[in-house]
């Protein structure tokens, strides 16, 4: 069976210990994908601007994170794949510790903490979002078993 075309499965979620939560939505393993290209890419794009206002103001922001930033969007938008979240992920925890440890307290160094919450996203949004695949390919293949 085609990993995108697995059977739908009812979503649930646990809070600790206590009883499985209904989510009340149905959901198949080509829509999850569907999901990562589509945000994936939308962060690509985002990137990408970021990176060429980086490179266009290079007086302000530094144009070498600039050129980094449009490469890792271009590969973004080519090939929107789960794990450039945790791409993501590496390049707001670096550059959150790099504007925090920059000399001064200042609206860079809480920009720094900004970043490094949304490095914690994107690594848990990859940790989620495997789960829920890996949990979706186990029901696939135990209905091939069937």
């Amino acid at each position: 069976m085609d990993r995108e075309q697995a059977p739908e499965k009812h979503l649930t979620s646990s809070s600790g210990d206590g009883p499985r939560e209904d989510l009340s939505t149905t959901i198949s393993i080509r829509q999850v994908y569907s999901l990562i290209r589509r945000d994936v890419r939308a962060w690509g794009i985002g990137l990408i601007l970021t990176g060429l206002t980086s490179i266009v103001f290079a007086g302000f922001l530094d144009p070498i994170w600039g050129k980094l930033l449009v490469l890792i969007g271009a590969l973004s938008v080519i090939a929107p794949l789960r794990g450039m979240f945790i791409v993501f992920g590496i390049g707001f925890l670096v550059a959150g510790v790099a504007n925090i440890f920059s000399g001064s307290l200042d609206g860079w160094t809480f920009f720094g903490l900004l970043q490094i919450y949304w490095a914690y996203q994107q690594f848990r949004k990859y940790l989620v979002l495997s789960a829920i695949l890996a949990d979706l390919h186990s029901d696939a293949s135990t209905e091939e078993r069937k």
